[in-house]
């Protein structure tokens, strides 16, 4: 569901990011590992260096060497590894962070997450 999203994007001017259809910014490949701050790797190299970032890996049934997701709450953008493909999606608000969320909830289930950095009252959510 997630590749079908970002097929469906569109094009910014510079070629660079693209907005979805919920109009979140999304980021490919080598972007990504710009914004991130290192190239390549496994799904594991990437769970290595973002989990000590903050991030959490939202887990699926599909998650290996070769596939991986990871949120960060408190920046409301989820990262996506398949197959060496990388995609980020930053969202511009809760409310559009709760639909990216809710798109991987309908497509892998739910997974845990804390929201806590966004909302001290909230608990993990599952």
């Amino acid at each position: 569901m997630t590749i079908e999203v970002i097929n469906e994007c569109m094009t910014d001017v510079a070629g660079n990011a693209t907005v979805n259809e919920r109009g979140n910014t999304v980021l490919r490949n080598e972007a990504v590992d710009e914004k991130l701050g290192f190239i390549r790797g496994c799904s594991d190299a990437y769970a290595r260096r973002l989990l000590p970032r903050g991030w959490q890996t939202y887990a699926t049934l599909h998650d290996n060497s070769q596939f991986g997701i990871w949120v960060h709450v408190g920046e409301m953008t989820i990262v996506t590894y398949d197959n060496a493909d990388r995609s980020m999606v930053q969202c511009a608000d809760e409310d559009a962070f709760q639909a990216e969320l809710q798109t991987l909830a309908e497509f892998f289930g739910f997974a845990q997450l804390d929201f806590s950095e966004i909302n001290p009252l909230a608990s993990t959510a599952g």
